[in-house]
């Protein structure tokens, strides 16, 4: 499974608009990978949070430097819809993602480095 948020608002605590907010509704995505147990439910193992890097490689579509930390060489809007594991190229999970609310993408991620980065459970 992944779960995600925006750490970036495009609003103040008392509701006014911050000025020069590359997007509407928030930005600056971070995800998380985490496995459940199928009978309880609860969440078994989960992963640090990351950013998906930029599709062209570049801070060039990523959210300006001013607005974000140094490290920063994401997307601002990545949402990720499904995962799969795939014929064609065996040991891998795919994952679909939508960039800045108007292009899809593919992740693939070979099962050993998903593995590698669920490094923390509840024990």
């Amino acid at each position: 499974m992944q779960g995600h948020r925006h750490l970036r608002q495009v609003y103040h605590a008392i509701g006014t608009i911050v000025r020069g907010a590359p997007f509407q509704y928030g930005y600056s995505y971070r995800h998380i990978f985490f496995t459940f147990n199928e009978t309880t439910r609860r969440i078994v193992r989960f992963s640090r949070e990351f950013c998906i890097p930029a599709l062209d490689g570049t801070k060039a579509r990523a959210v300006p430097a001013s607005l974000s930390t140094p490290s920063d060489a994401c997307d601002g809007i990545s949402f990720v819809m499904g995962a799969f594991r795939r014929n064609d190229t065996p040991g891998t999970l795919s994952f679909t993602y939508g960039v800045n609310d108007c292009e899809s993408a593919l992740l693939t991620l070979s099962v050993a480095r998903l593995d590698t980065l669920l490094e923390f459970g509840p024990d």
